[in-house]
């Protein structure tokens, strides 16, 4: 089942107020984290947070794409 635009835009909202946590706990705007990790510029060296952060913005670009 495809989901609705409405329920899109819903988890759009919650992947955004989740990288804002992230966000504002490592001072660094999401979008660079992720350019910067990608690069290798910032090792996880066993950080989940970092994962779960990258993973929220591979999400939310999945989600802008769907909307």
């Amino acid at each position: 089942m495809n989901p609705t635009r409405k329920e899109i835009a819903e988890d759009l909202h919650v992947a955004e107020r989740e990288l804002q946590s992230f966000e504002k706990q490592y001072g660094l705007r999401a979008e660079l984290f992720y350019d910067y990790f990608q690069a290798g510029l910032i090792e996880d060296d066993g950080n989940f947070d970092f994962q779960v952060w990258a993973g929220l913005v591979e999400a939310k670009r999945d989600l802008e794409r769907r909307h």
